[in-house]
């Protein structure tokens, strides 16, 4: 397997939450894309996920200080507390590079933390490869 990126970001629809994560891993079959919502076994639709964060951020964790990259599906219409997490861990612990896919504005935090920002998911990925190779 290549290296491996973690998918962070915004869920794709309510009906088919982790749809662009599964898209990715069927297009770039050479590169291992970690799903953070397939690493840990709580139903994050129910209070499972409230009444035991640790079973969901100690997992995310250690997935992210494992990874090479982080490819991010940024929604400015979402809260996404989690995801600002996760590039937190990735830019300042596991000094990993982050590309993001954003349709929206810039935000300067969330900037200052990416490599680069994008409007399209292929070209975020196409750069991760270059800055991984």
């Amino acid at each position: 397997m290549g290296k491996k990126i973690y998918l962070s970001g915004a869920t794709t629809d309510f009906d088919n939450p982790i749809g662009w994560h599964e898209n990715l891993q069927e297009e770039y079959e050479d590169l291992e894309f970690i799903n953070p919502y397939s690493i840990n076994d709580v139903d994050v639709g129910t209070g499972e996920a409230y009444n035991h964060p640790e079973r969901i951020c100690e997992p995310a964790r250690k997935e992210i200080l494992d990874s090479d990259g982080m490819i991010v599906k940024w929604d400015s219409n979402t809260f996404l507390p989690g995801t600002v997490w996760e590039m937190t861990i990735a830019s300042e612990i596991a000094d990993i590079p982050i590309i993001m896919e954003d349709n929206s504005r810039d935000w300067i935090h969330i900037k200052y933390m990416c490599k680069g920002i994008y409007k399209d998911m292929d070209k975020c990925v196409k750069i991760m490869q270059m800055l991984l190779n």
